[in-house]
């Protein structure tokens, strides 16, 4: 699946979260089941994490260690980041 596929999935989940709240707590608390019924399957071995940021409550990432550098793959996945008040694309 390249990035467009999954961006486009990722989208349509979060956009249904945004509307409806069994499906926001569905997907906050089992997001691989989520991710995987919208045809996203996670590795078993990946654990995942659904925040939500509110007017009150942001959250940052604190990257993995590396050696600095991003490889172009890992620029292009970069995702869900959001800037005044919206969500980057």
């Amino acid at each position: 699946m390249d990035n467009d596929q999954f961006n486009k999935i990722y989208h349509k989940i979060i956009t249904k979260a945004r509307s409806d709240d069994t499906f926001k707590a569905k997907l906050l608390a089992d997001p691989k089941k989520i991710f995987k019924k919208h045809g996203l399957t996670i590795p078993a071995n990946i654990k995942i994490t659904i925040l939500e940021n509110t007017d009150s409550l942001q959250h940052f990432i604190l990257p993995a260690e590396n050696d600095g550098q991003l490889s172009s793959e890992q620029l292009n996945n970069i995702f869900g980041g959001r800037v005044d008040g919206g969500y980057c694309q």
